[in-house]
């Protein structure tokens, strides 16, 4: 079994099978490989020695399931990124590295794009040989929300591969370091440079 922590959440105020036994919605299921979620005359039920915390289940049409793990947002020169990373190419534990890529759906990249995230950097291994066989769910989401903030004259929300995880690896923490950096250098701005809204080092990388 996985720890908690890669475990599904559950909003039961969210789920159908919650607030109707009997509902035919079968998007989780359908969507495990593992077979772990469990649909009887009862309800909905999740075995949790089968779960492998892959997030694949996120698909939930009603969001009622979340997962801990999630892309790490850093600021950067023009914009902001977000970099997430699947856990066969990098340890779980490391920010920004998911179970499964394929876990990010529509809902996971509007809600990216709404933080101001406009670039999601990811690395993965090779898709069509994982276990899971999952191998199109991010690319699908991502062709349904440039279609999305194109109809609406936005500016689109890009995903690009960095092939080598230690470029993206350091890539991931050069941003963390430069978002430190920047918030000690706020620190230091004189009080009145601060309420004056006037930056007294130009060409600060954070600005």
């Amino acid at each position: 079994m996985e720890s908690e922590s890669q475990q599904p959440s559950i909003d039961a105020e969210r789920c159908v099978h919650a607030l109707a036994p009997k509902a035919r919605c079968r998007a989780c299921a359908d969507a495990c490989p593992r077979q772990a979620w469990l649909l009887d005359e009862d309800g909905l039920g999740l075995d949790t020695e089968a779960c492998d915390g892959c997030g694949l289940c996120a698909a939930c049409p009603q969001a009622a399931i979340t997962f801990a793990a999630s892309p790490a947002l850093r600021p950067a020169r023009g914009g902001r990124l977000a970099y997430a990373a699947c856990e066969r190419i990098a340890d779980r534990e490391e920010a920004g590295v998911l179970a499964c890529l394929h876990s990010l759906g529509v809902r996971a990249l509007a809600e990216l794009w709404l933080k101001g995230e406009r670039r999601l950097r990811v690395a993965h291994a090779d898709c069509a040989s994982c276990p899971r066989h999952a191998s199109d769910g991010l690319t699908a989401a991502a062709a349904e929300i440039t279609r999305l903030t194109s109809d609406r004259g936005l500016d689109p929300l890009t995903v690009e591969r960095v092939r080598a995880v230690e470029d993206w690896r350091s890539e991931r923490d050069e941003a963390a370091q430069m978002s430190r950096r920047g918030l000690f250098d706020a620190l230091l701005r004189p009080a009145h440079a601060i309420v004056e809204g006037v930056d007294p080092e130009a060409g600060d990388p954070m600005a």
